[in-house]
């Protein structure tokens, strides 16, 4: 029997041999991958951060900005100042740094604009600039233009690009006055515009302001407004009130600003008029309750200019005297139109001559058969414009009175429905109404002409 023979009991129990760990394995890879992941994470988001693109941007003035001041454009950080230097022609050099797609936007007519507070009605920005550091605004150039190695910075924005809308008006002035680009233009306090430039005239003698009015505010401005500057703030002491301060408009507080008033009478005007800035307001300005066209009104184009016309008579007694009457007709089909009142003889004239002037010639009138309330008589210069389009009043509703050139509103509420009639109320513009065309604002037809007043009313007359 073996002596190995695990049957035999009288062999011994053998240990079983102890496990000894190797020195020579593959063990360290356990702890030498994370940090090996570490660092290639490392290198790989070090070699993807793009790399900014170092110009020099010039300026007449250092502006307190510093070294690490952000550039933004549209509200985004694209850069910083990464130098402050000065010249030696007294001008400050800025080394800066935009990533590579700011870069790319300046074009030639890119510029740099120093971050100043600014509050409108839609908000209010830059206002860090009041206790925080300078920052500067890129203004990206066309695309497709050249590209600049240099930048300007500029003391404030740069005027908006030119809008196809509005009106544009030009203010004169003997200083400057605190206002800046971007100032609020006011009507009554309500912003309808704004200041897009100012600027030195070409013999520097006075200042000029390129004043933008919003498309369907234009009507607010004829030749008889009148511009003055606000400061938006107000100072009032008095002995029972003590100090009271009006803030007109935070923002012309801060920017300056311009308000205008327009009084009675005036015609449109068109881009390019220009007008005088006054210090202050008179009072009689701020008194004018004119009605003015605000919206976009109707389209115009095909309708007859109302010319103003003379009726004259003379009335026989023992005293002749000498009658007059104003209104107003319309030039379409070869014909004058207007009401039957400004263009029949007139009942009881003497010699039963009835006169009527208009556009420098006199025409003898005579009796006109029918009875429609809308009549004509033929056209000393034939050649005139083809019918209007024209309808019927939808009872009271918004509508353009025309008296020649002039425009005015008419709003509903001065309408006075009696059935499938309308009156106008009287006094509603300084001269005659007889004959001044009504058109829908809705959509530019002729409603009809207005007749003669009678107890405070003028009847819309249909055209026939």
């Amino acid at each position: 029997m073996s002596t190995d023979d695990p049957s035999d009991p009288t062999t011994a129990v053998r240990p079983l041999p102890a496990a000894v760990p190797s020195r020579g394995g593959l063990g360290w890879i356990a702890w030498a991958l994370p940090g090996a992941t570490l660092v290639l994470t490392v290198l790989l988001l070090v070699s993807a951060r793009p790399e900014t693109i170092a110009m020099d941007a010039v300026a007449v003035s250092g502006y307190e900005l510093e070294e690490g001041a952000v550039i933004r454009l549209s509200g985004v950080t694209v850069g910083e100042v990464s130098e402050v230097a000065m010249e030696t022609d007294g001008r400050v050099r800025f080394g800066i740094e935009l990533d590579p797609v700011a870069a790319a936007l300046c074009t030639e007519g890119a510029a740099l604009h120093v971050v100043r507070p600014r509050v409108s009605a839609s908000g209010a920005t830059g206002l860090g600039a009041l206790i925080g550091p300078r920052s500067l605004v890129l203004v990206a150039g066309p695309p497709g233009g050249s590209r600049l190695d240099s930048l300007s910075v500029l003391d404030e924005e740069p005027p908006r690009a030119v809008r196809p809308e509005g009106l544009r008006v030009t203010l004169t002035s003997p200083q400057r006055q605190g206002i800046a680009a971007g100032a609020p233009v006011l009507f009554r306090g309500v912003r309808v515009g704004e200041v897009e430039e100012v600027r030195l005239s070409g013999d520097a003698t006075a200042v000029l302001m390129t004043v933008w009015i919003e498309p369907g505010a234009e009507g607010l401005v004829l030749d008889t407004s009148r511009w003055w500057e606000v400061s938006g703030v107000e100072l009032g002491l008095s002995l029972t009130g003590g100090l009271n301060v009006g803030l007109e408009s935070l923002e012309a507080a801060l920017t300056g600003g311009v308000a205008f008033a327009t009084g009675p009478g005036g015609k449109a005007v068109g881009t390019g008029a220009t007008f005088e800035l006054q210090p202050e307001p008179r009072d009689s300005w701020l008194e004018w309750r004119t009605p003015l066209v605000l919206g976009a009104g109707a389209d115009l184009v095909g309708v007859p200019i109302p010319v103003l016309a003379r009726q004259r008579w003379v009335e026989p007694g023992i005293l002749d005297r000498r009658r007059e009457r104003e209104g107003w007709l319309v030039s379409y089909s070869g014909s004058l139109w207007g009401p039957r009142v400004l263009l029949e003889q007139v009942d009881g004239a003497r010699d039963g001559r009835t006169e009527l002037e208009v556009r420098g010639e006199r025409l003898v009138l005579g009796d006109l058969e029918g009875e429609s309330a809308v009549v004509s008589i033929a056209d000393p210069r034939d050649g005139s414009a083809a019918a209007p389009r024209a309808r019927s009043a939808r009872g009271g509703e918004a509508s353009l009175l025309l008296l020649g050139e002039r425009v005015i509103p008419i709003e509903p509420s001065a309408w006075v429905v009696r059935g499938e009639q309308c009156f106008l109320r009287a006094g509603l513009a300084p001269g005659p109404l007889l004959g001044a065309l009504v058109v829908a604002r809705e959509d530019g037809a002729i409603l009809g002409l207005m007749g003669q007043a009678g107890d405070g009313l003028h009847p819309l007359l249909p055209l026939p």
